[in-house]
Parts: structure tokens; C-alpha cells; sequence
């Protein structure tokens, strides 16, 4: 099988700020206080990991209190490149106020500032700034983002799933794909397998979007892929489940086992040959 050029199907965007998208997860019940607060004009980092609470969407958030007046315009910008930022705007009782970049404030009070990925699972760094004044862009409204997420796999667990004809498509190839986020540690090597009896399988570890980390087809033997990885930090990866061929649907099993394994560098699948 030739080794082919991955293209996401959306657009790689480097900074993605806040999304005002209807779909925003729905405020939390009751309001989880954050380790710390912020005040305008303060610029703090954080992370969305494992632990983090969550909506009852799935999505995991931080919180961010702060006292805010009345009449006070405000932007909260939040940028990564590991998953779609969200804001959402509360008052100090956990009632929902905006979920856009730029609002402004109706009274005198605490507030929170939750920082939230659009959508479920999302993993990863990033940087949150509250200033007073209009937003500097336009909120993203168009719900672009990084795509759907299956959902979170650790290593060392196995999961069995199945490709449909209503999961996402490569134009450029007409095949189905799955993303599923990853955790990892800094210098701990992994492997990741897929297999199916169904279709031939095809892997693609990414960061972010669509950065390609590396691709496999047939390193698992057969019709099967293997790729393994050292993370050289602790940033989260997607895997990609895929197929070598268009319109390929079917059951398969995804597993990530700790330590680095052996990959057959000229498998080949002779399936439909």
C-alpha cells in the first residue's frame, strides 16, 4: 500500500480563540469553584486534563472566579493548539450570561469564567486572558474546530469500536475516520494497534487539528497497523482510526500498550486483491 499524504478535513488553525456556537455545554450545577481567580488584565496558563470537572456534555472546564462592575465591558481570550477553546460567563451564582468573547457586564458582583473545550474529551494546555475593552476579532462562530472526538484512550486499555457511514470523511479519499485523545508522558514510548476483520486498517497520530506525528498501514501484519511513539512532552495526541481504502465501514479494536513493538515495515494486505 502506498503511504499517502494525510489532510484533515478541516483546516489546521493555529490559535483558535473563544466560540459563541449554540451548542455550548450547558452551566454546571452546581458551580465548581477554581484553585485560583483571575482579575482584568491578568493573563494565567492552565491545562484541561483527566481530572478536570466536566459539563454534562463531557467536556472538561476550569473555572475562574473574579469580581467584575457593572456597565464594564470585558474579553476573555483563550487560546490553544490542542483543542477548541470555549468561554462561558456566569455570575456568582452560577446563572449563565454569555458564552461570547466580548460582553458586558450587568452589575456589580462576582463572576466566573469557565475555559471549556466545544467539545467532549479534549485534552491540553492553554492560555486565558481577561482584559477590559471589545474583542480585537470576531468571535468564531462557524464552529470550526478540531472534530468530533469518540473519546478518551489511556495506555495500557483496549477499546472496541466500529467505523460507520455517519462518522466523519477525508474528502480527498472518501474514507472514514474516528479521532480518539490520548494522554501521554514525557519519554514513555507506546504502541498503538488497530485491527479489524472488517476493513484494512490505516493509523495516523496527530497533534492538535491535524499535525502529523506519524502514519502506519500494514505494520500490524496483514491488514492490520501498528505505530508506535515517544512523546517528547507531555502534550496530548490524537489517534486516528481510519481505512487504507474509501468507504470501508466495520468493527475494530483499538489497544495502546505501554513500551515500543516490533512494526513489519513491509506488511501488506492482500484483502480485496
Amino acid at each position: 500500500m502506498t503511504r499517502r499524504v494525510f489532510r484533515p478535513a478541516l483546516a489546521w488553525l493555529p490559535v483558535v480563540l473563544a466560540t459563541a456556537c449554540p451548542s455550548a455545554p450547558p452551566r454546571p450545577t452546581p458551580p465548581r469553584p477554581a484553585s485560583s481567580g483571575i482579575v482584568v488584565g491578568q493573563t494565567v496558563t492552565g491545562r484541561l486534563t483527566l481530572d478536570a470537572p466536566t459539563f454534562a456534555d463531557g467536556s472538561h472546564y476550569r473555572a475562574y472566579p473574579f469580581t467584575g462592575r457593572g456597565g464594564d465591558t470585558l474579553t476573555a481570550n483563550v487560546e490553544s493548539v490542542d483543542f477548541d477553546a470555549n468561554v462561558i460567563l456566569t455570575d456568582g451564582h452560577g446563572n449563565r450570561i454569555s458564552a461570547r468573547l466580548t460582553h458586558v457586564l450587568p452589575q456589580d458582583g462576582p463572576y466566573r469564567v469557565y475555559v471549556n473545550s466545544s467539545a467532549r474529551d479534549e485534552l491540553g494546555a492553554y492560555r486565558f486572558t481577561l482584559r477590559a475593552g471589545g474583542s480585537i476579532a470576531p468571535a468564531d462562530t462557524t464552529c470550526r474546530g478540531f472534530g468530533r472526538v469518540a473519546g478518551v484512550i489511556r495506555v495500557g486499555q483496549t477499546i472496541e469500536g466500529r467505523l460507520t457511514s455517519g462518522d466523519p470523511m477525508f474528502p480527498g479519499d472518501s474514507s472514514y475516520y474516528q479521532r480518539w485523545v490520548m494522554p501521554v508522558t514525557h519519554n514513555q514510548p507506546f504502541t498503538v494497534d488497530l485491527s479489524s476483520e472488517a476493513f484494512d486498517a490505516y493509523l495516523v497520530l496527530t497533534h492538535g487539528p491535524g499535525e502529523k506525528i506519524v502514519e502506519n498501514d500494514d505494520g500490524g501484519n496483514a491488514c492490520n497497523a501498528r505505530l508506535v511513539y515517544t512523546p517528547p512532552d507531555d502534550r496530548p495526541v490524537r489517534i486516528i482510526v481510519n481505512t487504507a481504502r474509501k468507504h470501508e465501514t466495520g468493527p475494530y479494536v483499538l489497544r495502546v500498550s505501554a513500551g515500543l513493538t516490533i512494526t513489519d515495515v513491509k506488511g501488506h494486505c492482500a484483502r480485496g486483491n
